[in-house]
């Protein structure tokens, strides 16, 4: 288990991401002949990014009177911008899986789901 291992919040993370690439890998292969199983831990990575660069946008709308506050949030948002890029950069490096073989496909989706079923068992309550 890796309840002892992996602290909650990751681990409610790692759960969203994982269940997403589980449940539409198989329409991806279908699609688009290829899953990029980097996905997962860029839905990680870039999720706060996007959610903090987004409300950063919605700042500049009550803000936009204030120079001293409007400066010190387009530096933050020029920051969140280029490490939202970045990652891209790097994720976007990372090799796919190509339908070539049902086996390896069905190995994939399997290693998959036996990973989302640890991930989700710190969140179990306990039956009495």
């Amino acid at each position: 288990r890796l309840s002892p291992y992996v602290p909650a919040w990751l681990s409610l993370a790692l759960a969203c991401s994982l269940s997403a690439h589980i449940f539409t890998s198989a329409l991806s292969m279908h699609v688009f002949g290829e899953v990029y199983p980097v996905g997962i831990i860029a839905g990680i990575v870039l999720t706060p990014l996007i959610f903090c660069f987004i409300w950063g946008g919605m700042m500049f709308l009550f803000v936009a009177d204030v120079p001293v506050v409007v400066q010190w949030l387009r530096q933050g948002m020029e920051w969140l911008h280029s490490g939202i890029e970045h990652s891209i950069r790097v994720f976007a490096t990372v090799q796919s899986i190509r339908s070539d073989s049902l086996q390896s496909m069905t190995v994939y989706l399997s290693v998959l789901f036996v990973i989302l079923v640890f991930v989700l068992t710190p969140f179990k309550r306990k039956l009495k």
